[in-house]
């Protein structure tokens, strides 16, 4: 899994996402954009950059792989954490 705001720099809430994610949801990698992986970061997302544009920092990009795509589709537990994990950290950037 990669995790970006789109931007160059993280914000301390995907940060914080992440360490959440890391710390959840085992057997896979999860990656911030673009401090641990310089790839698939999202930075040229036109949604994005249009949210941007009209204020809206918050914005979030999530990869997935397919062997983790799949183990979503099919364990309730995990999409539980993802889920978790997305909404439990303020939402404040």
């Amino acid at each position: 899994m990669i995790l970006s705001a789109t931007t160059r720099s993280p914000s301390q809430r995907v940060l914080d996402i992440g360490e959440c994610l890391k710390s959840q949801i085992t057997g896979f990698v999860v990656r911030i954009y673009p401090n641990e992986i310089s790839e698939l970061g999202g930075t040229t997302n036109s949604n994005a950059k249009d949210l941007r544009e009209r204020g809206f920092n918050s914005f979030r990009h999530i990869e997935l792989s397919k062997p983790l795509r799949e183990e979503l589709r099919n364990d309730k537990a995990v999409r539980q954490k993802l889920s978790t994990c997305l909404q439990s950290i303020s939402t404040t950037d």
